[in-house]
């Protein structure tokens, strides 16, 4: 066993958790303590009428993953038209300065508990773009069973629930490919930036000693040519193995991501006790 996810963990006494994982880890020090943390509306229910309801920020200090529950509204409610990525890319930014350095979140589209991507995504285009963004961002990407098919139909938790024929593609090829780059070293460098560039498009940097990785997300499939100071000429998109142009401060984004690593004169960068 390699650890624990604790089901609704904010309901529980942190008391009790920093001395469950005091027992535990004195026997088995490399146990992985994963919370199913909750939205702020959840925890905000449950402390009104007087029950326990854990923060993330009190959670992490007893766990060492909790899911991305804080901003995931806010995802939703940027591709439902509700909201705008700035907004939600802002959420992300201060999860960097609200949680402890060595936070990992849990990156998700769907889950037991959420609707299947493909109730949001309207093309197996958007969900190979919203799947490289998980995994791009730094923590822990979750991929739920029946997601490389795209699949559409939600399992039932409680009901019997007949198993339905809901391939609807395949991205497993896709989801290997980013299983390999999450691994890379560089993945886990502490400076970390996240932007939202033109048309929307957001902009993932991750830099160390001597290079970088950058990811340009279209998160809606958005087409445009976007600002780099990268030098001119070809450089090869780790996603797709392809070349891909700098010509005169400009790169072309094409409706999918382009991730680009690359030498760098910065400076020796401390890494980040960040698990990927």
């Amino acid at each position: 066993m390699d650890g624990y996810r604790c089901d609704v963990a904010p309901l529980v006494p942190l008391d009790f958790w920093l001395e469950a994982r005091k027992q535990v880890n004195a026997k088995y020090p490399e146990t992985l303590w994963l919370a199913e943390s909750a939205g702020s509306g959840f925890i905000e229910e449950l402390r009104s009428q007087g029950y326990t309801g854990l923060s993330d920020s009190e959670l992490y200090q007893a766990f060492d993953v909790t899911y991305d529950y804080d901003v995931f509204g806010d995802f939703k409610d940027y591709w439902q038209g509700r909201s705008t990525v700035e907004r939600y890319v802002d959420l992300l930014q201060r999860q960097d300065a609200t949680f402890p350095g060595n936070y990992v979140k849990m990156r998700f589209l769907e889950n037991h508990d959420n609707a299947r991507m493909m109730s949001l995504m309207h093309s197996k285009a958007e969900a190979v773009n919203n799947l490289t963004w998980i995994f791009m961002q730094r923590g822990i990407p979750l991929i739920y069973n029946g997601q490389e098919f795209l699949a559409e139909h939600r399992p039932s938790l409680f009901d019997r629930d007949t198993m339905v024929a809901d391939r609807h593609g395949d991205v497993t090829s896709l989801i290997q490919k980013l299983v390999t780059i999450k691994q890379l070293p560089l993945l886990r460098a502490a400076d970390y930036q996240l932007a939202v560039v033109e048309e929307g498009i957001v902009k993932i940097t991750y830099r160390a000693a001597g290079e970088a990785l950058t990811a340009w997300i279209p998160l809606k499939g958005q087409v445009t040519a976007v600002a780099t100071k990268l030098a001119a000429g070809s450089y090869q998109n780790l996603l797709t193995d392809g070349p891909t142009e700098v010509v005169d401060g400009k790169l072309t984004v094409d409706g999918q991501p382009v991730l680009i690593k690359y030498a760098t004169n910065t400076a020796v960068t401390k890494v980040a006790d960040q698990s990927n």
